[in-house]
C-alpha cells in the first residue's frame, strides 16, 4: 500500500468525528434560535432560515460530484488488489463526506461563537 493509501482512512474517520461533533451543535443552535424568534422572525432569521435550506442542497450535491469524480480517478485502483480498492473507496467516501464536513463546522464555529448578532 503506497503512503497516500494509508492516509485515506485515517481522513474520512476524522471528518466523521468532526461531523459527529458539528452537526449536533449546529441543529441546536439554529432549533434555539427558531423558537426564540417565534412567530415573528425577523429579516435576519428568514436569511438564516433560507440559508440553512440551500446549503443543503448545494451540500447534497457537491458531495455527489465529488464522490462521482473521485470514483472517476480511482477507477483503476478498484482492479488492482483488495487494499488498493479499500483505499480507493475510502477516498471516495471522504471526497463525499467533506462539502458535508466543510459547511457543518462553519456553521458551528460561525453559530458557536462568542459574538452573536443573529438569533439563529
Amino acid at each position: 500500500m503506497t503512503r497516500r493509501n494509508t492516509h485515506a482512512p485515517a481522513r474520512l474517520a476524522r471528518q466523521l468525528t468532526e461531523l459527529a461533533f458539528a452537526a449536533p451543535q449546529v441543529v441546536a443552535h439554529r432549533t434555539a434560535g427558531i423558537a426564540r424568534a417565534g412567530n415573528s422572525p425577523s429579516p435576519g432569521d428568514i436569511a438564516e432560515i433560507f440559508r440553512m435550506s440551500n446549503e443543503k442542497v448545494l451540500a447534497f450535491y457537491q458531495s455527489w460530484g465529488r464522490m462521482w469524480l473521485a470514483a472517476i480517478g480511482s477507477y483503476a485502483n478498484f482492479f488492482k488488489s483488495y487494499p488498493s480498492a479499500l483505499a480507493a473507496g475510502t477516498r471516495v467516501l471522504s471526497a463525499g463526506v467533506a462539502p458535508v464536513h466543510s459547511k457543518a463546522v462553519a456553521n458551528a464555529r460561525r453559530l458557536g461563537g462568542k459574538r452573536r448578532s443573529r438569533i439563529l
